[in-house]
């Protein structure tokens, strides 16, 4: 857990935003989800892990069974809206520097060629990058380690159920705009920008493992492991932790609030990290008098 615990802002960026994969099912008491009633209708609130290996297992009945009692489905953002090109457009106009600057110089010399010997391990050229803001560079270091360890968000919750939904006329809502969505991400803007991707490239050394211990603890619907993997990696960034992870809970509390005044049941569905702890969606939701039941 020691190891664990040195997890950083990029790994709890990853768990928090809207790239979820299928998950591994095992015959376990309880899963990630869980059922919001109010009077007669319910939301079934399912926490997802971002990116995972490809795996045909199928997921904990309970899943399935909530997905079929769904009339709406809500995912961070509405899927559609993040595959048309304006979209693709605007995320690199939003992770790119202003003219006249480059990724070689806002971070140190040192850094920068640590991170040029960590992308060409990965395959990159990191000139391609040093038009990127810190932030979008350390995610595409992520993603390239991820992929190379064989996790991807090809096979995920997100696309699994907006497949599923889609085929069976299902409504399908976001809980945020993709635009929304950026403006957090570029929060990382406002952090120690050399300390960021100095942080990121030791991360990389420790992904596999700890990767493997936060779909062990998803797995089970554990929230406390999950706390202490996950939301602690925000403990040196306070600023960052606010506007990613309560900010938006509480917002989500507030739209799952008014999806239970509303007679069709919905299935919402979330990065894992936005239900654990005394700030996630789970307790501001019972602090909101809704019983909440884990399944």
């Amino acid at each position: 857990m020691t190891r664990l615990r040195r997890m950083t802002i990029v790994f709890g960026i990853v768990f928090a935003l809207c790239l979820a994969s299928i998950a591994i099912s095992k015959e376990v008491r309880h899963s990630c989800l869980w059922r919001v009633t109010s009077g007669k209708s319910s939301v079934f609130l399912l926490g997802s892990i971002h990116v995972l290996k490809d795996n045909s297992t199928p997921l904990n009945p309970s899943i399935e069974k909530a997905f079929n009692d769904s009339l709406v489905l809500v995912f961070e953002v509405d899927p559609k809206d993040m595959t048309d090109t304006k979209a693709q457009q605007m995320v690199l106009a939003k992770g790119m520097l202003p003219e006249g600057q480059s990724l070689d110089k806002i971070i140190k010399k040192e850094t920068y060629q640590l991170a040029r010997a960590r992308a060409k391990d990965l395959g990159l050229d990191i000139t391609t990058f040093n038009r990127f803001k810190p932030w979008m560079f350390v995610m595409r270091l992520a993603m390239a380690k991820m992929q190379r360890l064989g996790f991807s968000n090809q096979n995920g919750i997100d696309t699994y159920f907006y497949s599923k939904a889609a085929q069976s006329g299902k409504q399908i809502k976001g809980l945020e705009t993709l635009e929304q969505q950026m403006a957090v991400l570029d929060s990382m803007s406002k952090m120690n920008q050399d300390d960021l991707v100095r942080q990121a490239i030791r991360d990389l050394d420790v992904m596999e493992e700890e990767l493997d211990s936060i779909i062990e603890a998803w797995t089970t619907g554990d929230l406390k492991a999950l706390e202490d993997i996950i939301l602690k990696s925000f403990k040196e960034f306070p600023l960052v932790y606010k506007a990613l992870i309560t900010r938006r809970n509480m917002e989500w509390a507030i739209k799952i609030g008014t999806f239970l005044r509303q007679k069709d049941n919905h299935m919402v569905i979330v990065g894992a990290a936005h239900l654990a702890g005394k700030e996630g969606v789970v307790e501001l939701l019972r602090k909101e008098g809704f019983e909440v039941e884990q399944l």
